[in-house]
C-alpha cells in the first residue's frame, strides 16, 4: 500500500486559530521568532529596498511620503512590516539573514536614524481620527509610558473641565496632579526648557505648569504647541479616561491634517526621525462600508493627507503603508450607481497619483509553503515526496494544462506538490475573500492536516476539499461575500448535500466513522466523496468569480481539477463521466445549470435565495396520468423524429428501400387495448407503443397477458406491439416534476403559482426552472431510450427491475413472422428496424433502392431514358446527365430493368420476357393493367408508380398504346387504371414522325416527343380529338373562315381570281384542308396525314391562321362595319383622295396573311372603321359674309408640269398623316420627274 504524505511531511496535529498570523508589535519585539517563520525570495528583497528607498527620500526632503503594500491575505504584509521594522532598528539578527544582507548593506544610513512604527488594525474603526489618533496615543502610551500625550484630542470639552477641576480642588492641588511624574519645581513655575519648543508668551519648565502658563496654553490658538501640550498633559494625568471616552464620540479628536502635525511633533520630541504608520486592512475597511457611500468617499478624501498638509508643519516626515488586497473599485463593484462609481475613481486616482505602489507578489507563495507547510521530516521524506511527484504527474496533456494554470510550469508543480498550481492560485483568489486569520499558508496546512490519513504519495490534492476549509464557520468570508455564501451553503445543506446521501445511501455523519472499519461502507463512502468534491468545486467557482481557474468550469476542467477522484473505464473520457453526473443533478436541482458544447458543458452554479421546490409542490395538480403519458408520448416522437403531434393514433410516413411507407402508429396502454384496436387495417402495417407506466399495482406482465389471450384467438394480422420496462417509482416522480416545470413555464402559469415572489425572484425562479426542465428532459429521454429496450440503464434505479419482459418486448401478432429485437442507436432507428423485419417478411423479393425515389424527379428521368433505349437496336443508350445516371443505377439495377454503366445505360429484357409468358399463358391479345400488376407477384410490394414504370417500358418495348373504353388514353406514372387496354400499334415511319413534330409545332405551338411509339402516337391522336383537342377547338372557324374572306373582298371590288391567289384565302383555304385531312383518323394515318399536308405560304403562316381563325371571323362578321366601307367607297367629292387610300389599305390587309400583319386584321379594321367615321362625319360648315361658300381653287399649273393628282383632307391624326405619307410616296415611286405640292395648317382643338 501507498505510503501516506502525512508521514513524510512535518505536520502538526491540528492547526490553531493564530497559525500564520502575525501581530506587527509583537513581531518587532520577538525578533528571532519572526526571522525564523519568514522565508525571503527575491521579489521580497526587491520590496525591501523600495520601502527603504521610499523612508530614505521623505528623510532626506523632509516630505511625507505614503505607498500602497498590495499583496493577497496571506502574502506577509504584517510580516514584512514586522522585518522592515527591524532593519530600522539596526536589529543585528535581521543582518544574519542572508537573502537581506545586501539590503542592510545598501541601506546602512538607517543606522543612525530613529523611527517610529505604528501598527493599525482598520476593521471596525469609527474614521480615520479615530483609528490613526487612537491608535497612536495607545501604542506610544505602551511604548513611552511616561512621556506626555500628544494633543490631538478637540481641547474646548477638556478645558471646561479643567478649569472645574482647578476650581474646585484649588491651584496647589490642581497643578500638583497636573504636573504629576515631573521632577522638581513647585506650582508657582519657573524657568527651564520647554518640551515642545518655546512658547508664545511664558516658559513652561521642567518642573511643570503653573497658574501663568495654564492660562496662556488656555488661550493658545488652536494647533499651537503650548495648547496641544496642555490637552496630553490633562488626559494623561487628570483625565485619563478621556482616551476611551474619545473613540466612542462623534468628534473627540482634531481634524486629520493637524492631528498628523501634531503627532509628527510629539514623534520628535520623543527622538525619532521619522514617524511610520502601518494602515492595515485599512481598504478593506472602506469596501465593507459600501452600503454608505457619503462615508466611504469622505474617508477615502482624507488618505490624501497622510501626504499632503495644508493647516500644519510636520517636523519629521509621515511614512505611511496602506495595506491593501484589491482595489478598492473592485472591491465596491456594482454596488453604486454609475456616477457614484466615477465619483469615487476620480477620488482614488487623485489618492493613486500620490501613493507609491509596493506589490508582495503570489508568486512569492509556493517558495514560501515549500518552506513552511510542505517541509519534509528529512531528505529521505523529501526524496519519497519527489518521486511521489514524479508519479502524479503521468498525466494526459489536457489535464496537466489544467493543472498547470496559465504562466505555470512543472517545476513549481514539484515546488507546491501534493498541490497543484491550479489549486494554489483558486486557494489565493478564495483567501482575498477570507478573514485575516484565513491565509493561503493556514488553509495549505490545514486541507493537509484533514487529508492526514488519506492522501497518499503520488495523490494530487483536489479542488474540492479547499471547500470544506473555506465554509468551517459563519464568519469565514468577508462582508462582501457573506449573502452569496449564506446561499451557497444553504443550497449545498439542505439539497445538494442530501441529494449525494440519497444518491449513495449514506449518512455523512454516521458513516464517515464506519468506513474506517467496514469495508463496504468504505467503498460507498468514497465514491460519496468523489461526487462531493465536484459538487464542492461547483461551490467554490460560484463564490469567486473572475479567477481564471475558477472561471468557465466545463465538465474536463472539473474532473481535472479533483484528478484521481474520478473514475471512468477509458482514460481520457473522465469528463464523460462529470457530463452524465450533472446532468443528473441538474435535472434535481435546477440551480445546475450546463451549457455550451454538448460534448463537454460548461457547469455553473445559480446562488439564490429562491426555492422553487415549493413552487413545483404548490403546482402539483398539473401532474395528471394523462400528462404524464402526453410527455412520454412527445419524448417518443422526438426520439423518432417525427412532428410533435396531441393525437395517440396518428398514420406515420417512412422511407424503406427507397420507398415511400406508411405505419399506423397507436400510444396505448396494451391491458387496455380492445380487440378491434390490436387488428391492423387495410394493407398498412400498425404498431402499438405502450407506457411505461400503469396505475398503481399494475405491472408489464399484465400487459404480456393481454397479448397472449389475443394469440389465441388464431387471428393473423400486421400488428406490432412494443412494450416498454416500467419507470421505478423515483423516476415516475421526476416524470411528474417534468410535466408540473412544462405548465409552470407556459403563459403566466408560474405568475400565478409564485405571486408571493418579487417580479425579479419569479424571473430568477424561472430560469432555475428553466435549467431543471432541460435537464430533466434530457436524463428522462435517456431513461426512456433504456426503458424501451435500446440501451443500457443509464442511471442505476431508474428503472423496476422487478419484471423480466425481455422475451415478450417485441411482439408481432402476424402469424408467421417472429421479431428480433431491434438494433439502433437510437429509437428512431429501432422503429425502422421493426419495420424492416416486417416489410422483408412481407415482400422478401422487394429491391433493395439505395436511395429514396423522387416520383415526380427520378421516376419521369428512368422512364424517359428507358423510352429511348426501347427503340435502339440493342436497347443501350448514352446518358449525359450525372444525375439521371444516379437514378437510374439507384432504380433500375435493383429493379432488374436495367443497367447503368460508367457512361451508358443497356435496356434489359427480364420484365418484357415476364410480361410476355403471362400474357401467353392468358391467351390474351391485349393484356389490361389489372392483369400485369398481378403478373408482378404480391412478394415484391412495389409501390404503384414503379410498377406504373414496368408496364409503361413495356408497351415502350411491344409498341402497345394504352386503349380505354375504345379511346386513347394518355399514361402517366401516377395514373394508370386497371381497366386500360395495351393494344398493339403499327407505327408510321420515323421521318413522318419527324416532320409531324415539326408541323404540330409551328401549327399549334405543342411539343411533341422525338421517340416515335405507340404511347406517343396516342397521345398525337388524343391532341386531335373532338373533346378539347384541336379539331374541336379549331375546325369550324377554320371551315368558315375562306368562304367569309372571299365574299369581304368581292364587296371592295376584288376579283374572284385575285382573291383566290392572295396569301390570306390561300392560308385559309389550307388550314381547312389541314383538318379535313386529319379529323377522323386513327394515330398512324393521321402522322400521315400532317407530314403530308399542303402548306401554301409557311407552316408559322399555317397555324397563325388556325389559331387566329375565331378572332378574325368574328371580326369580318360586324355588319355595321362593312356599311361603313361601302359608303367611304362610294365618297367622290374632295373627300375622295383619303376615301380611296382607306379602301386601299383595308382591301391590303384582307389580302396579306395574317402572321405577316403587324397587328393583325382585328386591330386595322378596328382602325380602318375609326378613320371612317371621321371621314363620314360632315365638315362643321363656317358661314361667310355673302354667306356664299367659298370653293378651294387649286393652284395653276406651271407650264411643262401637268397635274395627274390631286385631293385634300382635314384635321388629321398622326397615324392618319403617316397612312396619307406612305401613300404619296409611293405615288412618287422611282420616277425623278414626279414632285408633290403641299400646304398645311396645324389647328387644337378647344376646351
Amino acid at each position: 500500500m501507498s505510503k501516506l504524505i502525512s508521514e513524510l511531511l512535518d505536520l502538526p496535529e491540528r492547526v490553531r486559530k493564530g497559525d500564520f498570523v502575525l501581530n506587527l508589535s509583537k513581531g518587532v519585539n520577538e525578533p528571532q521568532k519572526t526571522l525564523e517563520r519568514y522565508v525571503v525570495t527575491l521579489q521580497l528583497v526587491e520590496c525591501f529596498y523600495d520601502c527603504l528607498s521610499l523612508i530614505k527620500t521623505a528623510v532626506e526632503a523632509n516630505n511625507s511620503k505614503a505607498a500602497y503594500l498590495h499583496g493577497s491575505f496571506g502574502s506577509g504584509k504584517s510580516h514584512f512590516m514586522a522585518v522592515l521594522h527591524l532593519i530600522l532598528q539596526h536589529n543585528s539578527d535581521v543582518r544574519n539573514v542572508k537573502e537581506l544582507q545586501s539590503v542592510c548593506e545598501t541601506h546602512k544610513w538607517v543606522e543612525k536614524k530613529k523611527f517610529l512604527l505604528v501598527p493599525y488594525h482598520m476593521i471596525n474603526a469609527k474614521d480615520m481620527e479615530t483609528a490613526i489618533f487612537g491608535g497612536y496615543v495607545d501604542h506610544v502610551a505602551e511604548l513611552h509610558p511616561d512621556a506626555p500625550l500628544p494633543g490631538v484630542f478637540l481641547a474646548d470639552e477638556i478645558f471646561d473641565n479643567a478649569r472645574q477641576h482647578r476650581s474646585s480642588l484649588g491651584d496647589e492641588k490642581f497643578f500638583a496632579e497636573l504636573n504629576k511624574g515631573k521632577t522638581g519645581g513647585d506650582s508657582s513655575g519657573g524657568g527651564g526648557k520647554p518640551r515642545f519648543g518655546k512658547m508664545k508668551h511664558a516658559k513652561l519648565s521642567s518642573d511643570g505648569w503653573d497658574a501663568t502658563s495654564f492660562e496662556e496654553a488656555l488661550e493658545a490658538e488652536p494647533g499651537s504647541k503650548e495648547r496641544s501640550l496642555l490637552v496630553g498633559d490633562l488626559v494623561k494625568n487628570i483625565f485619563p479616561a478621556f482616551r476611551g471616552i474619545a473613540h466612542a464620540k462623534e468628534e473627540a479628536y482634531v481634524e486629520l491634517d493637524e492631528g498628523l502635525g501634531i503627532l509628527s511633533a510629539h514623534a520628535q520630541s520623543l527622538g525619532y526621525d521619522g514617524l511610520i504608520l502601518f494602515l492595515d486592512e485599512l481598504i478593506l475597511w472602506l469596501a465593507t462600508n459600501s452600503g454608505n457611500l457619503d462615508f466611504v468617499q469622505r474617508e477615502a478624501n482624507k488618505l490624501v493627507k497622510l501626504v499632503e498638509s495644508k493647516k500644519s508643519e510636520r517636523p519629521i516626515p509621515i511614512i505611511s503603508y496602506v495595506a491593501r488586497q484589491r482595489d478598492l473599485r473592485d472591491l465596491i463593484g456594482d454596488t453604486v450607481s454609475g456616477i457614484e462609481q466615477v465619483n469615487l475613481s476620480d477620488i482614488l486616482s487623485h489618492m493613486e497619483e500620490r501613493f507609491d505602489m509596493i506589490t508582495l507578489e503570489d508568486r512569492n507563495l509556493p517558495l514560501i509553503a515549500q518552506r513552511r507547510v510542505l517541509k519534509t521530516k528529512n531528505d529521505a521524506c523529501k526524496a519519497e515526496l519527489s518521486d511521489g511527484y514524479e508519479q502524479a504527474i503521468k498525466l494526459q496533456p489536457e489535464v496537466m494544462e489544467i493543472l498547470l494554470a496559465r504562466d505555470g510550469n512543472k517545476e513549481l508543480f514539484k515546488q507546491v506538490y501534493p498541490f497543484s498550481p491550479a489549486l494554489i492560485k483558486s486557494l489565493i483568489a478564495i483567501s482575498s475573500a477570507l478573514q485575516r486569520e484565513r491565509t493561503a499558508l493556514k488553509i495549505m496546512l490545514e486541507m493537509l492536516v484533514k487529508r492526514r490519513e488519506t492522501l497518499f504519495v503520488g495523490d494530487i490534492v483536489p479542488l474540492g476539499d479547499l471547500w470544506d476549509v473555506v465554509a468551517d464557520g459563519d464568519d469565514t468570508f468577508s462582508d462582501v461575500l457573506r449573502v452569496r455564501f449564506a446561499h451557497a451553503k444553504k443550497l449545498y445543506t439542505n439539497k445538494l448535500l442530501p441529494m449525494l446521501e440519497e444518491q449513495h445511501s449514506v449518512d455523512l455523519e454516521v458513516d464517515r466513522e464506519k468506513a474506517k472499519t467496514d469495508s463496504e461502507v468504505a467503498r460507498k463512502f468514497e465514491a460519496f466523496e468523489n461526487d462531493n468534491r465536484l459538487i464542492k468545486s461547483l461551490m467554490l467557482a460560484a463564490l469567486v468569480e473572475g479567477e481564471e481557474t475558477l472561471k468557465d468550469m466545463t465538465c474536463a476542467k472539473l474532473a481535472a481539477l479533483n484528478h484521481g477522484n474520478v473514475k471512468s473505464r477509458f482514460s481520457g473520457r473522465e469528463y464523460q463521466t462529470v457530463k452524465n453526473k450533472f446532468t443528473d443533478w441538474s435535472g434535481l436541482h435546477g440551480e445546475i445549470r450546463l451549457s455550451g458544447d454538448a460534448t463537454n458543458p460548461t457547469v455553473t452554479l445559480q446562488l439564490v435565495g429562491v426555492d422553487t421546490d415549493l413552487i413545483i409542490r404548490a403546482a402539483r395538480a398539473y401532474d395528471r396520468p394523462g400528462e404524464r403519458q402526453l410527455k412520454v408520448k412527445r419524448m417518443l416522437l422526438k426520439s423518432f423524429g417525427m412532428p410533435e403531434q396531441d393525437d395517440m393514433f396518428f398514420a406515420h410516413k417512412f422511407n424503406w428501400r427507397g420507398t415511400h411507407r406508411i405505419c399506423d402508429v397507436l400510444f396505448e396502454n396494451v391491458r387496455r387495448t380492445t380487440d378491434e384496436a390490436l387488428r391492423s387495417s387495410g394493407d398498412d402495417w400498425e404498431l402499438i407503443i405502450d407506457f411505461p407506466f400503469d396505475s398503481e399495482g399494475k405491472s408489464p406482465q399484465e400487459d404480456i397477458d393481454r397479448i397472449e389471450k389475443f394469440k389465441e384467438k388464431g387471428e393473423s394480422h400486421k400488428t406490432i406491439i412494443w412494450l416498454p420496462e416500467f419507470f421505478s417509482t423515483k423516476t415516475q416522480t421526476e416524470l411528474g416534476q417534468l410535466v408540473i416545470i412544462d405548465h409552470l413555464l407556459r403563459g403566466n402559469n408560474l405568475d400565478q403559482h409564485a405571486s408571493d415572489l418579487s417580479s425579479q425572484d419569479r424571473e430568477t425562479a424561472r430560469t432555475i426552472l428553466e435549467s431543471r426542465q432541460s435537464a430533466l428532459a434530457s436524463k428522462l429521454q435517456s431513461i426512456v431510450e433504456a426503458a424501451y429496450g435500446i440501451r443500457s440503464v443509464p442511471h442505476p434505479g431508474s428503472l423496476d427491475d422487478s419484471y423480466n419482459i425481455a422475451d415478450s418486448q417485441f411482439t408481432s401478432l402476424f402469424s408467421s413472422l417472429s421479431l428480433q429485437r431491434p438494433v439502433g442507436s437510437t429509437l428512431g432507428e429501432a422503429m425502422e428496424h421493426l419495420l424492416d423485419q416486417a416489410l422483408k417478411h412481407q415482400y422478401p423479393k422487394h429491391p433493395k433502392f439505395r436511395q429514396e425515389i423522387k416520383v415526380n424527379k427520378d421516376l419521369k428521368d428512368v422512364l424517359q431514358v428507358c423510352q429511348e433505349a426501347a427503340h435502339t437496336q440493342d436497347g443501350r443508350i448514352f446518358v449525359e446527365d450525372n444525375r439521371i445516371r444516379k437514378a437510374l443505377k439507384n432504380i433500375c439495377d435493383p429493379l432488374e430493368l436495367g443497367s447503368m454503366g460508367e457512361t451508358h445505360f443497356v435496356l434489359e429484357g427480364f420484365w418484357k420476357t415476364l410480361f410476355n409468358k403471362a400474357l401467353s399463358v392468358s391467351e390474351k391479345d391485349n393484356p389490361d393493367v389489372a392483369d400485369m400488376k398481378s403478373w408482378m407477384g404480391d412478394d415484391r410490394g412495389l409501390p404503384r408508380e414503379i410498377e406504373n414504370l414496368l408496364i409503361m417500358v413495356y408497351a415502350e418495348q411491344t409498341n402497345r398504346a394504352f386503349v380505354r373504353f375504345g379511346g386513347n388514353f394518355i399514361p402517366k406514372l401516377d395514373d394508370l387504371p386497371g381497366e386500360l387496354e395495351l393494344r398493339q400499334e403499327v407505327l408510321p415511319t420515323e421521318e413522318e414522325w419527324q416532320e409531324t413534330k415539326k408541323r404540330i409545332a409551328d401549327l399549334f405551338g405543342d411539343d411533341l416527343s422525338r421517340l416515335l411509339n405507340a404511347s406517343n402516337l396516342a397521345g398525337l391522336g388524343e391532341k386531335f380529338s373532338d373533346d378539347g383537342g384541336y379539331i374541336a377547338k379549331f375546325k369550324a372557324d377554320c371551315d368558315a373562315l375562306p368562304n367569309r374572306l372571299q365574299l369581304i373582298l368581292q364587296k371592295l371590288g376584288v376579283s374572284e381570281d385575285e382573291a383566290n391567289q392572295c396569301d390570306r384565302v390561300k392560308t385559309a383555304k389550307a388550314a381547312r384542308a389541314f383538318f379535313d385531312a386529319v379529323e377522323g383518323q386513327e394515330p398512324t394515318p393521321m402522322v400521315i396525314a400532317i407530314a403530308k399536308a399542303r402548306i401554301e405560304t409557311s407552316g408559322k403562316a399555317l397555324g397563325r391562321s388556325i389559331k387566329s381563325a375565331a378572332t378574325v371571323l368574328a371580326s369580318l362578321l360586324e355588319p355595321n362595319r362593312w356599311e361603313l366601307f361601302e359608303a367611304v367607297a362610294e365618297i367622290n367629292d374632295r373627300r375622295k383622295t383619303d376615301a380611296t387610300l382607306l379602301i386601299d389599305d383595308l382591301r391590303d390587309s384582307l389580302m396579306m396573311d395574317e402572321f405577316a400583319l403587324a397587328g393583325g386584321l382585328p386591330a386595322k379594321l378596328s382602325d380602318a372603321e375609326g378613320r371612317s367615321v371621321k371621314l363620314l362625319r360632315p365638315p362643321k360648315v363656317i358661314p361667310t359674309p355673302d354667306d356664299d361658300e367659298e370653293e378651294i381653287e387649286l393652284p395653276p399649273v406651271k407650264p411643262g408640269w401637268k397635274r395627274l393628282d390631286s385631293g385634300s383632307t382635314e384635321r388629321m391624326s398622326g397615324s392618319d398623316l403617316s397612312t396619307l405619307t406612305e401613300k404619296l410616296a409611293a405615288k412618287l415611286g422611282d420616277n425623278p420627274k414626279r414632285r408633290i405640292t403641299i400646304q398645311w395648317t396645324v389647328e387644337e382643338q378647344s376646351e
